[in-house]
């Protein structure tokens, strides 16, 4: 039985959990827990530089991406072996929540209309951590089912 239930995006209330992929020929895949003031990043697991960088790629590549990320939270949800976590930050200034979900590592964003995402900083250890347990909550809801999940590839009012 699948944990995510898929529903219109124009119809997922406030505790939704959203896959979204911008316009544009190079983009993100976001995942945006509607219920939290943080969206979700996949990290590039090609990345070449020191610390965590967003994974972007063309268009249709989101749209498989996106496809394989839902598989990876149902699988997750499931019974799967993910896990959210506060890590320190390259600066060593604070910390960062990262979450392992199947071969993804999403790490929290600010979500601030308009500006470019930046990895959401936290001063505190026990503050990251409370964050991490609030990203894992909706991320492995728990086997009962009926969590909906909305795919958003065109429209970004909400």
């Amino acid at each position: 039985m699948a944990v995510f239930r898929e529903v219109d995006p124009e119809r997922a209330g406030p505790e939704a959990l959203g896959i979204l992929v911008p316009p544009g020929r190079c983009t993100l895949v976001i995942v945006r827990p509607r219920a939290l003031d943080c969206d979700l990043i996949p990290v590039d697991p090609h990345g070449k530089m020191a610390g965590p960088t967003f994974w972007e790629v063309g268009r249709r590549e989101a749209a498989a991406l996106a496809r394989k990320l839902h598989q990876a939270l149902e699988d997750n949800a499931s019974g799967g072996h993910g896990r959210v976590e506060a890590v320190a930050s390259p600066s060593g200034d604070g910390y960062r929540v990262l979450a392992a979900v199947g071969p993804f590592t999403l790490i929290a964003c600010d979500r601030r209309p308009g500006q470019p995402y930046r990895p959401r900083e936290l001063a505190g250890v026990t503050e990251a951590q409370r964050e991490a347990e609030r990203i894992a909550a909706v991320l492995c809801p728990g086997p009962a089912g009926g969590h909906e999940l909305y795919f958003n590839t065109r429209h970004f009012a909400r």
